[in-house]
């Protein structure tokens, strides 16, 4: 809508819908990366992380404390190389920017949580780590990275103006067991 001297003008752009039925969580591939769509203005990760298994055995507790903290870095950045090149739809909000940058405020912190009672004091790498997969969690999960200068929840991929998709983009259609897959060009349509 657009105001003229007093009077509200509607505006309208010429459109054409191409797919009038898209279901919620509907997979799409776009710029290198599954996704789903949320919303009109939600986006959530399709991709799988996949690490080596020290970094899994780090994750989960199974290393002792020194090992812990000499690998914690080591996990972070096999953590963001995966990140760098399959999460493409992590550019949203600068996610992947802030993981690079933040990797100095990670790096800092203990490996443990410190708490006073029942309050966390200083949250450790270890949580750093696991809100990180959190975020990167093929759904629509997110988590708070504050200490690494993230304001936005991490894994929120909103656009406030609606999702635009290539042509190229393709909607995936999937069998219920997964076995039978087809993918459709939005420029086919």
């Amino acid at each position: 809508m657009k105001k003229q001297k007093g009077t509200i003008v509607k505006v309208v752009e010429d459109f054409e819908v191409i797919a009038p039925h898209i279901l919620i969580n509907q997979r799409f591939f776009d710029n290198g990366q599954e996704l789903t769509l949320g919303s009109a203005t939600y986006k959530h990760n399709e991709q799988e992380l996949i690490l080596d298994k020290t970094a899994v055995k780090l994750l989960n507790g199974a290393l002792p404390l020194t090992q812990s903290e000499e690998l914690a870095e080591q996990v972070y950045d096999e953590i963001l190389d995966q990140v760098m090149h399959y999460f493409p739809l992590y550019d949203t909000n600068q996610f992947r920017a802030k993981l690079s940058t933040g990797k100095a405020a990670f790096m800092k912190l203990p490996w443990k949580s410190q708490w006073d009672g029942n309050k966390m004091v200083q949250v450790g790498q270890q949580v750093i780590l696991d809100r990180i997969l959190i975020g990167l969690h093929a759904n629509a999960a997110m988590s708070d990275l504050k200490v690494l200068k993230m304001t936005t929840p991490f894994g929120m991929i909103q656009q406030s103006t609606g999702i635009t998709l290539s042509a190229d983009t393709q909607i995936i259609y999937q069998s219920p067991t997964g076995l039978f897959e087809r993918r459709v060009a939005l420029r086919d349509l």
